[in-house]
Parts: structure tokens; C-alpha cells; sequence
């Protein structure tokens, strides 16, 4: 079942080249019985310019789509980096798959149950391609059927383990469609940097020191761990002899913690000699801003934007446990979970969800 809420390390096997008894079961069966649910699913996709965008992840999705929802780096006429008071994403609707369910997905990797991971993470996959895909009949007779125009993986941990498990099952099913990931996007922007010579950091907690350190051997970036949010704590850091790279560009695994680097660093440049250690210009971006601009370029090459006159919407779905155990569900997960149609997301969420609303309406009204 689904609800809605109107608002608008490196990869465990390389597809073909790994032996077959690595590729997940549910991805094996789906591959191999093209009668089953999955397969008619995945192999019905068609990419249509009016569908929605769907971000997948745990409740940290809650960060992207906030991005995605009020991003203002591009001239929505002639696509330009310039701003123009309008969302870069205006006219298009967000799908939220969050998975509260399962969230945070570093308890997977802390224990070390990257088979299972993998296994979840497709599985909300082949769910994300259509929104009514495990509702009951009776309810999915009245309900629109959604198919996204491209998929946007959230999580560091989806796009490090999960990935190649998802892209193997849409090309065995014929599928086209473009998934975007924080690792692809990540990369693609160090490469630009490398290109013009920049030097750039990233700032991450210690859970994803492996991945990032597996992203960056083919770069000279710097990799600052930092487990606190203590803004000052970490620009003293970078004002110390420890850090005297001068840096041009920040990558900040942690959106939240973007303005609050950015503040902090102007303040400090102004009271102290910082200014020989850390660039006054620097260029500190979240790795969700990364992900969002790498879907507005796509978008904007291959014609994708609907050219509705309106502001951004989204809609929200989680995963929320089941009671009863229901055989319709049973090629979702082992788990008894699924996504649901009842709004009773927790306390925490529901609150997140309101102060992005109201940080919405309040950024548009201001424009």
C-alpha cells in the first residue's frame, strides 16, 4: 500500500563481470521469469516528459528533496548559471520515497548486512517505478498509476552498495531509465575540478570514511572527518597548520551543516588571519546540490522539464510496518513492511515534513 502527501565502498560486483552466484535472488528471478511482477513492471517502463522525478532513501531523502524543491543556481529560460528567483525546478513534481521503515541504512552497513541492504534497496526500487505497484486491488482501481522520468538515489550507502544491483535489473528487463547516485555526481564534479586545477576537501562523518576514501583514490582531494556539527570546532580545524590547502571548493556530506560552515567562515575571516588558510571565496557545496545540478543538466540536454508555469510540488510516500501478514506482499521483503497509504509517519518525520512545508511556502512567498 502507498500513502501520499501532497506538496508539492564501492560496489559489491560489476554486473557481467561477476560470477552469477553474487547477483541478488530477487534480481536472478525477476531476470529469469518474465512472467513475474517484477519483470512486467521493471520491462513497462516508458519515460514520459510530464511524470515526476522520484527520490529514493531513508529519511535523510527529506535533505534532497528540500534541495530539489528550492534550488535557485540556474536561469529557468535560457539555463544559464544565474540565478532568477525562480525554483530551478518549477513545473515538476517530486515523488519522496522514504523509507522510515529501515532508516538509518548505516545500521545495515554498521552490521555489516550489505546482502541484505542490497536486496532492500532494489526491491524499493522496482516499488518506485510505480506507485500503486503493491496496493490492493480495490484501492488500486481509483489510483493514478506513477511512473517516474528518472530515479535519484539519496543515500551514499544505495549509490556505494547498490546501484550496480538495480542497473543490472533494469537492463535485463529492457529498462532505460537514468538513475543519478551521490557517488556519479560526486565524481563527475571532481573531475571538472581536477581539469581547472581547484583544490578541493570533503567533509564527512566517520560511518562513510570508507566510501569517500574509495571515491577519492583517483583524486588529489582531501577527505576531513568530522563526526560533530559543531560548526566552529570544524573551521578552527581548518584554520589550523593541519589544513593549510586553501582550499577552493567544500564538499559537505551533511546539507544541514552547509550555511552554517558558510557563516561561520565569513565571521571568522573577518576577526582573524584565517584568510591565508581558508579562500574568502570559497565554494562550499552539499553533496545533494551536487545530485540536483547533475539532474537539472540532464533534464535540460535531453528536453525534460514539463514548462508548467507553477512553483515545484512533491508528494511523500513511506514504508511503514504491516500487522498482518498478507501473501500480495511477499515479493516485497522478508520484512513485514511495505509502503502504505495511511499518513501516520512518526513524530519526527511528520515534524520535518511540516517545517519543510513551511520553509517551502515561506521561500516562495518571498520570491
Amino acid at each position: 500500500m502507498i500513502a501520499s502527501l501532497s506538496l508539492c565502498c564501492q560496489a559489491c560486483f560489476n554486473s557481467a563481470s561477476k560470477k552469477e552466484a553474487e547477483v541478488l535472488s530477487y534480481v536472478k528471478t525477476a531476470i529469469q521469469d518474465t512472467s513475474s511482477r517484477a519483470y512486467k513492471l521493471v520491462n513497462s517502463y516508458k519515460c514520459e516528459t510530464l511524470a515526476p522525478i522520484a527520490i529514493l532513501g531513508d529519511t535523510s531523502v527529506l535533505n534532497t528533496l528540500e534541495t530539489f524543491l528550492l534550488m535557485d543556481e540556474f536561469d529557468n529560460i535560457t539555463g544559464n548559471r544565474l540565478k532568477d528567483d525562480l525554483p530551478d525546478f518549477s513545473g515538476e513534481i517530486v515523488f519522496a520515497n522514504i523509507d522510515e521503515c529501515n532508516s538509518p541504512y548505516s545500521t545495515f552497513i554498521n552490521n555489516n548486512d550489505i546482502y541484505s541492504f542490497r536486496d532492500l534497496s532494489t526491491k524499493l526500487f522496482v516499488i518506485s517505478l510505480d506507485t500503486s505497484y503493491y496496493m490492493q486491488n480495490d484501492l488500486r482501481q481509483n489510483f493514478v498509476r506513477h511512473m517516474p522520468k528518472l530515479l535519484v538515489l539519496s543515500s551514499l550507502y544505495a549509490s556505494a552498495y547498490a546501484k550496480d544491483d538495480i542497473e543490472l535489473l533494469a537492463k535485463r528487463c529492457n529498462n532505460e531509465i537514468k538513475i543519478f547516485d551521490p557517488i556519479s555526481s560526486i565524481k563527475t564534479y571532481l573531475s571538472v575540478n581536477s581539469n581547472n586545477n581547484l583544490k578541493t576537501a570533503i567533509i564527512a562523518d566517520r560511518h562513510k570514511a570508507e566510501i569517500y576514501n574509495n571515491i577519492l583514490k583517483d583524486f588529489s582531494v582531501s577527505l576531513i572527518v568530522s563526526d560533530s556539527l559543531d560548526v566552529q570546532d570544524l573551521c578552527d580545524r581548518l584554520a589550523s597548520d593541519d589544513y593549510t590547502m586553501n582550499y577552493d571548493n567544500l564538499i559537505v556530506d551533511n546539507s544541514f551543516q552547509v550555511q552554517a560552515i558558510k557563516t561561520a567562515i565569513l565571521n571568522k575571516s573577518e576577526a582573524s588571519n584565517i584568510s591565508k588558510y581558508i579562500n574568502r571565496h570559497l565554494n562550499i557545496v552539499s553533496v545533494d546540490r551536487l545530485l540536483a545540478e547533475d539532474v537539472y543538466m540532464h533534464m535540460r540536454k535531453h528536453n525534460m522539464f514539463t514548462h508548467r508555469v507553477e512553483y515545484p510540488m512533491f508528494e511523500a510516500y513511506f514504508t511503514m510496518p504491516l500487522f498482518k501478514q498478507d501473501s500480495t506482499i511477499n515479493e516485497v521483503t522478508d520484512k513485514s513492511w511495505v509502503f502504505t497509504a495511511n499518513i501516520d509517519m512518526n513524530t519526527k518525520t511528520k515534524a520535518n515534513i511540516a517545517s519543510l512545508v513551511q520553509k517551502i511556502k515561506s521561500s516562495y512567498v518571498s520570491r
